[in-house]
């Protein structure tokens, strides 16, 4: 977990590279669910990211919004290179795990919460209608879970639910994120720890509770 501490330039380097070292875009594009136009030597992938369509230039790993809009700061860049190297064609299962139920997890679960589920109290856990409007602009499903809670493709085989309890008199406000259980085929923990807040921290500046943030429309 120390390069989601901060220790970022290293850490995108090292993805970079893994991503520069790929051979075949064409079976990248299967395993990753991205779309490719070009050949063997060039072209670029285009994947869509928390509702977002997001061009990558191959081999160089340059990543842009499709809109030409905006800059991704480098922990997602981060996330969606490793992605590109590592993603397997699995269906996602029937079975969703909290942060703390992933590999190592549990040791990181006090940040994750610090970072990913008190923001969402803090933002929504009084104002549901925001988080509805919020969840369904980055092209959430509802799914029957909490007071209101939606599923999220974050990346194509990556997905993410969502949901909040409004606080009442008796009880605080409550949030969670839950995993797909294929998730660590693609990703690992460090990584879905990074997408996790990333999720988040999309959620609320949609709902204007954020302000604006790099590479975030």
């Amino acid at each position: 977990m120390d390069d989601v501490a901060g220790n970022w330039n290293h850490a995108y380097e090292e993805a970079l590279k893994g991503f520069r070292e790929l051979t075949k875009p064409k079976r990248i594009a299967e395993n990753t669910g991205a779309s490719y136009q070009g050949d063997s030597q060039q072209g670029q992938f285009m994947l869509r990211y928390c509702g977002e369509d997001y061009v990558i230039t191959y081999p160089s790993g340059d990543i842009r919004p499709s809109s030409g809009e905006g800059k991704l700061p480098v922990s997602v860049r981060i996330c969606i290179l490793l992605y590109m190297a590592h993603a397997v064609p699995l269906p996602e299962r029937q079975d969703w795990k909290t942060f703390k139920d992933l590999p190592q997890g549990y040791h990181h679960w006090a940040p994750f919460v610090y970072e990913a589920l008190d923001p969402l109290i803090n933002g929504f856990g009084s104002d549901l209608e925001s988080f509805k409007r919020a969840g369904e602009s980055l092209d959430g499903t509802p799914v029957p879970m909490g007071d209101l809670g939606f599923q999220f493709q974050v990346l194509p085989r990556v997905g993410l639910q969502v949901m909040l309890w409004a606080g009442d008199k008796e009880f605080p406000p409550k949030a969670n994120i839950l995993f797909n259980g294929n998730c660590v085929m693609q990703l690992d923990t460090a990584t879905l720890y990074m997408i996790g807040i990333d999720l988040s921290r999309r959620l609320l500046h949609r709902a204007g509770k954020l302000a604006e943030i790099e590479g975030v429309g």
